[in-house]
């Protein structure tokens, strides 16, 4: 089953550790922190309980890592979470990984995609003209519509055209990214003022209490999203050269999590220094926007949002690539239409997967900010999913003495790995907790797409049953 369906592909081999480096952090540093991060800082309700829920979400998700880490190396094959789970429980639970999974990587594409109109027409009030329509209480307007059509394509033809060309891009974003960031925390240390972090947690209207443990807690259940992008690093482990250090490639996963806990441990206080942080809450970006405001730095502004394009771009190029081969390894395995395992036989890339996050890539265009939030949680979920399912999966694959470990893991820490990814699912499921999914649109979302699921599940396996026993007669 899983050895006869992926070793005769033709994805080429060609990534070096440092390629799915960029792939792994560059999929994690998007655009929230310059989009959301008052929304953060809100219902935190002060920089201390935000800092502090980041900084312990980068703790929490570093032992899933570490065993994704391990997994990717082990069993270097396109699927990640869905060819773990796989292997240790079959089809079905695979295909409920695989599912879930396929929900959040291509549902981020088009948030990334929405994202850039927002950041555009900050930048350029301009494109805020010519209005078509109102979705989810945003209106859509010409220009943004055409920039925001034309990245996408863009990116759909980097992802078709190969991955050498992907990660050539990747490695500039992420360089660039990092390059401003520096900046923005070394200007905050220099011309900030530590009283405006000041006080440290009170009321906000996100958090009318001023409860510490409610903020720190309402944080700590979407922090998980913003580090999301980790995982994708096991998507690309086929195409790691022959040549890669294994044990290198297994620590990337952590490694990736770890520097975007710096980062965000750095930019959340950094920004809350340049001016007093309750008056950036209203802020439509507020990461860019408190240099201009606070220290007449406009240059500055402009250069922190182009920091923000970046991350944008190498998110949305992370899970593209990440949900092309989630999909490519579905297809192999006949959990969905055959066709997606279908690879280009110059550029080395999968057609039909590629195509179809493309389409969508394009759809979300058209949708408006309003939705930018719904599709941050619901994506959640399908991540925590994913990780809670290859924790117990590492478990069982651990005792399969055909599987060798070249990065291993300690049986406490995989057995941890599971407690924090399961406790992570429990804030977005049980009601009442300050992550829980929100009804009507989230949960509605969530049920469309399981009835989808289920129904393609059924579907596929009684195509898959009739052509078998076709082949009998």
């Amino acid at each position: 089953m899983l050895g006869k369906s992926t070793a005769t592909q033709g994805l080429s081999k060609q990534l070096k550790a440092f390629d799915l480096f960029t792939i792994g952090f560059g999929a994690i540093i998007g655009v929230g922190w310059i989009l959301v991060i008052g929304d953060w800082v809100n219902q935190g309700g002060g920089p201390l309980a935000t800092s502090l829920a980041f900084l312990l979400g980068a703790a929490c998700l570093y032992p899933i890592a570490r065993v994704f880490g391990a997994l990717s190396v082990a069993m270097p094959v396109a699927g990640g979470a869905f060819i773990y789970t796989l292997r240790a429980f079959g089809r079905k639970a695979a295909f409920a990984t695989g599912w879930l999974l396929t929900l959040a990587y291509v549902m981020m594409c088009p948030w990334e995609v929405i994202a850039i109109g927002q950041l555009a027409q900050t930048l350029f009030p301009a494109l805020a003209s010519f209005p078509l329509y109102t979705i989810g209480g945003e209106t859509v307007y010409l220009p943004t519509l055409v920039l925001c059509l034309l990245i996408a394509v863009a990116i759909i033809v980097i992802n078709f055209t190969g991955i050498d060309k992907v990660t050539k891009v990747q490695k500039l974003l992420v360089v660039a990214l990092l390059a401003i960031s520096v900046l923005i925390v070394a200007v905050a240390a220099v011309l900030g003022k530590p009283g405006n972090l000041l006080p440290l947690f009170t009321e906000t209207s996100e958090n009318p209490t001023g409860s510490f443990s409610i903020g720190f807690l309402a944080v700590l259940a979407m922090a998980p999203f913003f580090y999301s992008g980790f995982d994708t690093i096991g998507q690309g482990a086929e195409e790691v050269a022959g040549t890669a250090n294994k044990r290198r490639v297994g620590a990337l996963s952590g490694l990736s999590v770890i520097s975007a806990g710096i980062f965000y441990g750095l930019i959340i206080p950094a920004v809350c220094m340049v001016i007093p942080w309750q008056e950036m809450l209203t802020l439509n970006l507020p990461a860019a926007e408190v240099f201009s405001i606070g220290l007449g730095l406009n240059v500055l502004k402009v250069i922190v949002i182009i920091g923000a394009f970046c991350g944008l771009l190498t998110t949305l190029n992370s899970f593209y690539v990440a949900g092309a081969r989630l999909m490519l390894s579905m297809g192999r395995e006949k959990l969905i239409p055959p066709a997606f395992s279908q690879i280009h036989p110059r550029f080395h890339t999968p057609t039909v997967a590629n195509a179809c996050i493309g389409v969508l890539a394009i759809a979300g265009s058209f949708l408006g900010e309003g939705l930018l939030l719904p599709i941050v949680n619901v994506c959640s979920l399908g991540y925590i999913f994913a990780w809670f399912a290859v924790g117990i999966s590492a478990l069982r694959i651990r005792r399969m003495p055909q599987i060798s470990f070249p990065y291993p893991v300690s049986h406490s820490l995989n057995i941890l790995a599971i407690v924090l990814a399961f406790a992570m699912l429990l804030l977005l499921i049980v009601p009442g907790s300050p992550g829980a999914l929100a009804w009507p649109l989230e949960i509605g979302i969530v049920a469309v797409w399981l009835v989808l699921g289920a129904l393609a599940f059924f579907a596929v396996n009684r195509h898959q049953e009739h052509l078998e026993r076709e082949d009998k007669k």
